[in-house]
C-alpha cells in the first residue's frame, strides 16, 4: 500500500461515523472530569489545559483580526499571557480579548457536538 493509500484510509477512518457511546460511559467520562476539576492535587494540571486553549483562544483570534501574534507565554503557576501588536482600541482587541474567555467552552461545545454526531474518533484524534 502507498504512502497515500494509507493516508486516504486513515483519514476514512477518522472522519467516518461510529456507534454512539453508552450513555453510562458519557455520565462516567463526565464524572472523571468533574473529579479531575475538583480533586485539588489534579486541578493545577487540568488548570494548564484551560490555560492552553484559553491562550490559543485569544491568539488565533488576534491573528483573525488581522493583529501580529508575538507569542504566547504559559507560567509555572499555570497562568498565561497572549502578546500581540495592533491597534490597542477597536472591535478587533475587544473580539480578541473576549476570545480567550469563550474558547474553552466553545472547544467544549464543538467536543459534545461531534460526540453527539458519531465522530467519536474525530474527536479522539483532535
Amino acid at each position: 500500500m502507498s504512502p497515500g493509500e494509507v493516508a486516504e484510509r486513515l483519514w476514512d477512518e477518522v472522519t467516518s461515523r461510529q456507534p454512539l457511546p453508552d450513555a453510562s460511559l458519557v455520565l462516567l467520562s463526565g464524572a472523571v472530569a468533574l473529579a479531575l476539576v475538583w480533586w485539588p492535587t489534579t486541578w493545577p494540571l487540568v488548570r494548564l489545559g484551560v490555560t492552553v486553549v484559553h491562550e490559543a483562544g485569544h491568539a488565533v483570534v488576534a491573528v483573525l483580526v488581522g493583529r501580529r501574534l508575538q507569542g504566547i507565554r504559559l507560567h509555572s503557576d499555570t497562568s498565561g499571557v497572549t502578546l500581540s501588536r495592533g491597534r490597542p482600541r477597536g472591535p478587533g482587541m475587544v473580539a480578541m480579548l473576549a476570545a480567550g474567555y469563550l474558547a474553552p467552552a466553545v472547544v467544549g461545545l464543538g467536543a459534545a457536538l461531534l460526540l453527539a454526531d458519531g465522530r467519536g474518533l474525530a474527536l479522539l484524534w483532535l
